[in-house]
């Protein structure tokens, strides 16, 4: 489920997008003042490229720096998605017989909440590029084992580890929520009653 996200490397999303506009890699790499063995590298992920050459890279493919990291469709969904489960959110706290401290603490804990979904998606991105870097010292750990494991099943183990502590970080936010409500509701009936000891 949570690798939908990450199908193609950002190399084989820049191979595509230039077959598409029927460039070479020397075309490629003149556009963008690179040379063809420079593009060769991107394109085989030998060398991940910095975000400025990710920016000519899209404007010369006319793609966005997410078609590149293989993030367009389903980043996009996401982030429209939570957007539109926050407005719903609020619209859904109006309509309600809530006080205005039930209203504020709903809000905030769920605006806190979407926040976080969208840091793990943005993790996804983040994850392709470190992963870029450091697969030769990563795959080496597995590869000195009794049954070495194939350089698709290191990526994913990978991926995997670290998009768990973020799940886990998730979670543990999710299961402290009713008592973070609870305790955010105690703080803003406090404020109240400062407030109004104080006309």
């Amino acid at each position: 489920m949570y690798f939908e996200v990450i199908t193609l490397s950002i190399g084989e999303n820049i191979k595509i997008y230039r077959n598409k506009k029927g460039l070479t890699q020397p075309e490629l790499g003149k556009l963008i003042h690179k040379s063809e063995s420079s593009i060769r590298k991107y394109e085989s992920n030998t060398v991940t490229p910095s975000v400025d050459i990710l920016n000519e890279l899209a404007n010369k493919l006319d793609v966005t720096i997410n078609d590149l990291l293989g993030l367009n469709d389903e980043y996009s969904r996401a982030s429209s998605l939570s957007n539109t489960y926050f407005n719903a959110v609020m619209k859904w706290s109006e309509d309600r017989s809530f006080n205005s401290i039930e209203t504020i603490c709903i809000r905030e804990h769920f605006f806190e909440l979407l926040l976080k979904y969208k840091n793990l998606i943005n993790s996804l991105s983040n994850l392709k590029c470190t992963w870029s870097n450091i697969e030769e010292s990563y795959s080496k750990i597995y590869k000195n084992r009794k049954d070495p494991l194939s350089n698709s099943d290191i990526k994913e183990l990978f991926l995997k580890q670290e998009l768990e502590k973020e799940i886990d970080s998730l979670v543990t936010w999710i299961k402290a929520f009713p008592n973070s409500i609870t305790h955010r509701e105690v703080e803003l009936s406090n404020e109240n009653k400062d407030d109004n000891q104080h006309i």
